[in-house]
């Protein structure tokens, strides 16, 4: 077992670095050794890892199919309403919206984003994640001014803790430029970005 946490260790660092392709056989090991042993948090973390590197590479299916286990592990392990059950919802959102199955990306981040606020506050960056890709379901749906009000929301919140020069509140501003192109308010958008 000890092995298998310095091996995800490893992973998970190469991952951070972005080699992807080195760290998915690290994670693949690191989650065969971990699974040996007793049942831990531990193992999910990697296989949430896991799941990420191989989303990361290209390889929806498998990520897809992974996140889809966890989802069904974490809600035996921890109950429907963990932050772990949100992070699988909100991975398989995302991997419905870049499938442009935009209703069913709204369904498991609505649900995602549900879990966060309860569990650490509206106010909360986590919440400010979900809210954004939440938006993008929106929009992608059509409903162009219910993904501006997320997108604000967002905005207020990743202000408010990382301040206006950081990579995450630009994030924000620039899907909130979009928005605004797609309603026409182009002055607006230029400021924006």
């Amino acid at each position: 077992v000890m092995v298998g946490s310095a091996m995800r260790a490893l992973g998970k660092v190469l991952a951070l670095r972005g080699s992807y392709e080195q760290a998915i056989p690290m994670l693949e090991k690191a989650s065969a050794l971990q699974s040996r042993g007793p049942d831990t948090p531990e193992l999910s973390d990697t296989l949430t890892d896991l799941a990420n590197a191989l989303y990361n590479v290209g390889r929806y299916d498998e990520s897809e199919a992974l996140n889809k286990r966890l989802l069904e592990r974490d809600r035996q392990l921890y109950g429907e309403r963990h932050p772990a059950v949100a992070i699988d919802l909100f991975n398989l959102g995302n991997l419905a919206l870049d499938r442009g199955e935009y209703a069913d990306a709204e369904r498991r981040l609505r649900k995602s984003l549900t879990i966060i606020e309860d569990w650490y506050g509206k106010d909360h960056p986590k919440a400010a994640s979900s809210l954004l890709m939440l938006g993008v379901a929106l929009e992608s749906l059509g409903r162009i001014t219910e993904g501006e009000s997320l997108y604000r929301q967002a905005l207020v919140i990743q202000t408010r803790v990382y301040g206006r020069a950081h990579v995450l509140t630009g994030q924000v501003l620039n899907y909130l430029g979009t928005n605004a192109v797609k309603q026409g308010r182009f002055e607006e958008a230029e400021e924006l970005f």
